[in-house]
């Protein structure tokens, strides 16, 4: 909490008790060369932080993988994969941007809303109910953003939701919105 962080080199596996693993919170960090495996909750928490991620690797975790709230961070080569909700999680006026990432077996694999953006480059999505999904959650927030330069998705049930206001751009072509009830997600 309100602290510089670097972590390198380690490992993060089987927490076994607590919510999230690691949380960082109002912070500075750098994140470099992590595995995270068997994990209850959410993998990594960030709330109202800056930093980098390089070299990142997420096998199962029971909620999210990386969950971003009013956070910018930019990210670079990670695997996400076996997670029992999102992969990738961005809320709460969050900035991610993020370029090769492979995500495999989750519920939904990147989420945007309230306000977030998140910019990915060289992604690739598989065995996904979920592969890309913008709305607005929060009533004091508004709709999200996610802009995709460069994806492959396989066995995926569902490509893109995008509600009325938020939007999704895939090689500058906008996804046409889609009325669900987003509360649920």
């Amino acid at each position: 909490y309100n602290s510089d962080v670097s972590i390198e080199n380690s490992k993060f596996i089987e927490n076994l008790n607590g919510d999230d693993y690691l949380n960082i919170v109002s912070s500075n960090f750098e994140i470099k060369d992590v595995h995270f495996s068997n994990i209850r909750s959410d993998a990594i928490d960030f709330d109202f932080s800056k930093g980098r991620i390089d070299n990142i690797s997420i096998i199962t975790s029971n909620n999210d993988g990386l969950d971003f709230s009013g956070s910018t961070v930019d990210i670079k080569n990670i695997l996400i994969k076996d997670i029992g909700d999102k992969a990738i999680s961005a809320g709460e006026k969050s900035a991610i941007k993020i370029s090769n990432l492979k995500i495999d077996n989750v519920n939904i694999a990147v989420a945007s809303k309230d306000l977030s953006k998140v910019e990915l480059k060289n992604i690739k999505i598989s065995n996904s109910k979920i592969a890309i999904i913008a709305y607005q959650k929060k009533p004091e927030y508004g709709p999200a953003y996610i802009e995709i330069d460069g994806i492959i998705l396989k066995k995926v049930s569902t490509d893109f939701l995008a509600e009325k206001k938020s939007q999704i751009l895939i090689n500058d072509i906008k996804i046409s919105p889609t009325k669900l009830d987003y509360s649920k997600f």
